[in-house]
């Protein structure tokens, strides 16, 4: 059984799939963004990225790790 902080970090991870998801769906109308052919499961991949990028900061001490994978996601958003 999850304890509160548990469902609030399910929730919230939730609510962060589905707002990334849904700005996913206009590149994948409009071709804007290469290679999405699912915005859910893309939104779940830069959600892994993200929290991946997070825990290397914690380990390295270099926020610059994180920096550099909200330049990825920002250069791939943006094309």
């Amino acid at each position: 059984m999850k304890t509160a902080v548990g469902l609030r970090v399910t929730a919230f991870r939730a609510m962060m799939v589905s707002w990334l998801a849904a700005k996913l769906e206009p590149g994948l109308n409009d071709h804007s963004i290469a290679g999405v052919s699912d915005p859910r499961h893309e939104a779940y991949a830069i959600l892994a990225l993200l929290e991946g990028a997070h825990l290397a900061v914690r380990a390295d001490e270099d926020v610059r790790i994180f920096d550099q994978a909200v330049d990825l996601l920002r250069v791939r958003l943006d094309t």
